[in-house]
């Protein structure tokens, strides 16, 4: 099975590394994407070491002779954004793609999407955010629910990276 990891830049994020562990030792294989903030939070060097795979971050990165966002669309069998930020779940649910991430989304037209929202619970419970999720879900897109506990951001709330 072919799995692309999306990442944007979640405070979450760490957490993604053991998924990306995970993933590899189930025998599937690897591509991850970054976004350019996610990038920021930890270097692409980690998940390319821990999920013995490529990584891209750069949308106009011609690889290959291939445009990354189809090719990599066509390869992948699952996508998995984890973490979602609010931003983007609303770019998904809009059809925004000004990123490698929402542009590769985008062009993914396999059945299997799966999207982890990770954030504040005051975010998380935005009627904007709900509704950017209920229209994923309308468009296929699997919602893997945020659990509630301590958030980061010192804050007890629904919004933070589910354990499993």
């Amino acid at each position: 099975m072919n799995i692309l990891l999306g990442i944007s830049s979640g405070i979450a994020i760490y957490k993604a590394v053991d998924l990306a562990s995970k993933i590899r030792k189930e025998g599937w294989n690897l591509k991850v994407i970054m976004t350019e903030n996610a990038t920021k939070l930890i270097s692409p060097i980690v998940f390319s070491s821990v999920g013995n795979c490529e990584v891209f971050t750069d949308t106009y990165e011609i690889e290959r002779g291939w445009i990354i966002h189809t090719e990599v669309s066509k390869w992948a069998d699952v996508l998995l954004i984890a973490p979602a930020t609010a931003n983007t779940i609303a770019k998904l649910a809009h059809g925004f793609a000004d990123n490698l991430l929402t542009t590769t989304a985008l062009a993914f037209n396999k059945p299997t999407k799966i999207i982890v929202p990770t954030m504040n619970s005051r975010m998380y419970e935005n009627d904007m955010t709900i509704e950017n999720i209920e229209k994923l879900k309308q468009h296929g897109w699997q919602i893997v629910e945020p659990e509630a506990g301590h958030l980061a951001c010192g804050e007890v709330g629904k919004g933070r990276y589910p354990e499993n």
